[in-house]
């Protein structure tokens, strides 16, 4: 952060990771592709900026993706990438957060403006962060599950509760689009009504939490059901939509050792179980369990590693359209392990493994190498 700025109710903060990624064996194609993302993230407080009291607007003012990325290279129903998602799986740019908050009553607030999924993923856990400092693999972070009910990037309105460790509360109304490089507000097919709320426990004196997510889409979307599909009689087929969609998934959080000398060192584990509508979602359930360690020795308490484990079970429906229309396709599963080592107070190397075994059952288990360097301004 910029402290002269700070001053003046500004704050920002910027940052490049570089990811050199690749295929080693099995997926779709083995190949190493090397790509990055810049990032420049703003805070404005309106009262100290001499305006009114009580706001706060954040902005994700730049959202860079740079190169290429190995995605659909290993298995693209389990994004080995999280970070480079956005704004578009491939090179792209834009302003993907720009959210205006205004305190209410207590510990509520009133949001508004451009909502970045990952963006705010951070807010629920902080630690796990955009993919740019633990995990890389999307499946072991967020429910993905939440296809087709929630978009990546799109506009946002609703109230939320801030408590001391972070968000417990919040219901928001998101338009349905996908809209990482534009500005929407059209709305074309409705909207995803969310809802999450939050349990904040200590276990043997170790915070950890409970968290429920829920939503509805009103918007239509591809039915899998092949039974209504229209045959064209030159050959392909027409996919029928059904109104209306939903996602639901518990996440859990729990520290298991803390150094009572050194807040920076401590143990945790993570994990997320998730259902989805059968006709209109891909995933039937997914589920993720992860283990992590922060400052692995005591001379190195900026250090972090993990492991993980996912598995994606598809819907039924879902199989039986996509071999209709291509080839087969089973459940998803994986792992991952990391090593995240601070070079210098502005710059950390990861090293990075991962195993995926795709949903294309013609393809052999992907293994997953890369490299993962970043630098903060």
């Amino acid at each position: 952060m910029r402290p002269c700025l700070a001053e003046h109710g500004i704050m920002t903060s910027a940052a490049y990771t570089n990811f050199y990624q690749g295929v080693a064996s099995g997926g779709e194609e083995q190949r190493f592709r090397n790509g990055g993302k810049l990032d420049l993230f703003m805070i404005a407080d309106t009262k100290k900026l001499g305006l009114w009291e009580g706001g706060t607007l954040i902005v994700h003012a730049v959202d860079w993706q740079i190169g290429q990325n190995s995605i659909d290279d290993a298995a693209g129903m389990a994004p080995v990438n999280l970070n480079l998602l956005t704004p578009l799986p491939e090179a792209s740019f834009g302003l993907t957060n720009l959210l205006y908050t205004h305190k209410l009553r207590g510990d509520w607030v009133g949001q508004i403006g451009r909502f970045n999924a990952l963006d705010f993923w951070t807010k629920l856990y902080p630690d796990y962060g955009r993919g740019i400092d633990g995990f890389m693999q999307a499946s072991l972070m967020v429910p993905m599950n939440i296809i087709p009910s929630l978009p990546k990037i799109s506009n946002v309105a609703g109230i939320a509760k801030m408590g001391e460790r972070a968000l417990e509360t919040a219901f928001v109304v998101i338009e349905s689009q996908n809209s990482p490089t534009t500005a929407g507000l059209d709305f074309p097919n409705g909207v995803s009504l969310m809802g999450t709320t939050a349990i904040f426990t200590d276990f043997r004196d170790l915070p950890g939490n409970h968290r429920l997510v829920g939503a509805y889409a009103t918007g239509d979307f591809t039915s899998f059901d092949t039974s209504g599909w229209e045959i064209i009689p030159e050959g392909g087929v027409v996919p029928t939509t059904n109104s209306g969609t939903w996602m639901a998934s518990y996440m859990a959080e729990q520290r298991l050792w803390a150094d009572p000398c050194n807040a920076k060192r401590y143990g945790k584990l993570y994990g997320h179980v998730g259902f989805s509508d059968q006709e209109n979602s891909p995933y039937k359930v997914t589920f993720a369990v992860t283990a992590e360690q922060f400052g692995l020795l005591d001379s190195r308490p900026n250090d972090r590693m993990g492991i993980g484990y996912f598995y994606s079970a598809l819907n039924d429906d879902f199989k039986n359209a996509y071999a209709l229309t291509t080839t087969p396709v089973d459940d998803l599963q994986g792992g991952e392990v990391y090593y995240n080592a601070q070079v210098t107070p502005w710059f950390n190397m990861t090293v990075d493994l991962q195993a995926v075994e795709p949903a294309v059952q013609s393809q052999d288990t992907a293994v997953v190498l890369g490299v993962r360097a970043n630098t903060r301004f």
